[in-house]
């Protein structure tokens, strides 16, 4: 019974630390990345605001079980306190920019390595004469098309 009551008092710090935290609106602004036909929009909007409370409960079990008590008040208190409501103000509205850097990154790094992919190909083909699409696995380009 202490066991249980533990758990529910754990799950209960985690959710009003994921409420401080924002995470019902970051939840609902993933369908801002789903490519979704603007007629249906807004109902998976609708969908998302209604289905928002599991997530945030399965989000509040992962927290209660990697978390102390002692853990989450602490979290609660950093969150509460100037620094920490600070620190949520600023993180959010560096979000944007954080996602478009990230963007950014993976698309150069998969740029590269396609570049690297296309010289490994043309430089097997040159030296050895063979075709390397034989051999090499696909990376998104299509070799036998240079």
């Amino acid at each position: 019974m202490l066991m249980i009551n533990s758990k529910l008092n754990k799950i209960k710090l985690a959710k009003e630390l994921l409420d401080i935290m924002g995470t019902r609106d970051k939840y609902v602004s993933l369908t801002s990345f789903l490519k979704i036909k603007p007629e249906a929009k807004e109902l998976v909007l609708k969908e998302t605001k209604a289905s928002v409370d599991e997530i945030v409960n399965l989000t509040a079990s992962v927290y209660a079980d990697s978390f102390s008590i002692r853990d989450l008040k602490g979290l609660l208190k950093f969150y509460k306190s100037r620094v920490g409501k600070k620190y949520l103000k600023i993180i959010i509205a560096m979000q944007p920019t954080m996602d478009k850097m990230g963007s950014d990154w993976v698309s150069s790094v998969v740029q590269k390595s396609e570049n690297k992919y296309q010289e490994n190909y043309l430089r097997l083909k040159a030296e050895k004469g063979i075709d390397p699409a034989d051999y090499l696995p696909p990376l998104g380009i299509n070799p036998r098309g240079l």
